[in-house]
């Protein structure tokens, strides 16, 4: 079978999936905990090995192969959720003081100014990039819950919001760093 995968012979790439798939999902939900995000993370490796198939040619186990390529694949996102918690903890903190600082001394005149061009650049973003942001900050609600309302993967919500972030970063940064984000906080938590 690997002399043919790695020839490109997409039936015996199907015969492979159609064998190793669920096993996989199952080993991956092991490390990870979430069946979704176990089926992402199979997915995208056995994408991986069919886009780079050539280096299977001096395999001797397939099944090894892909066993510990999930496991690498599972401990990578594990690693990634390490960094992105720690950044959206941050994130939070931040907010929070931002937030209490701009109460004590904003005028009127500047909050409004501040958050309607805040939201003119929400409503810049992508569609689905604007509307995700706006679940996670603006209605609160959390990446799972976004993830099962856009039937998208928590991979996927997390990056939109990374780029959302990244965008009104870059259009605000003569501003303050973070500081649109703890007027957003402000005006959501006087809604």
């Amino acid at each position: 079978m690997i002399k043919l995968i790695v020839g490109g012979d997409s039936s015996a790439f199907k015969e492979l999936y159609r064998l190793y798939y669920v096993s996989l999902c199952r080993f991956a939900y092991k490390y990870v905990g979430d069946v979704a995000q176990s089926e992402d993370i199979v997915q995208d490796t056995l994408l991986k090995i069919w886009e780079q198939r050539g280096k299977l040619s001096g395999l001797t186990s397939l099944k090894s192969y892909l066993f510990s390529a999930v496991k690498n694949s599972c401990l990578n996102f594990l690693e990634h959720q390490k960094v992105v918690n720690k950044y959206t903890e941050n994130v939070s903190v931040e907010i929070n003081l931002l937030s209490l600082q701009y109460e004590d001394t904003a005028f009127d005149e500047d909050k409004f100014f501040l958050e309607n061009q805040l939201l003119a650049a929400i409503d810049d973003l992508p569609k689905q990039c604007g509307e995700i942001f706006k679940m996670k900050y603006l209605e609160g609600l959390r990446t799972k819950e976004i993830a099962t309302q856009t039937n998208l993967s928590p991979r996927t919500v997390e990056a939109h919001v990374f780029n959302a972030l990244k965008t009104l970063r870059e259009k605000f940064k003569n501003i303050a760093p973070v500081l649109i984000l703890g007027i957003i906080c402000f005006f959501t938590k006087n809604s």
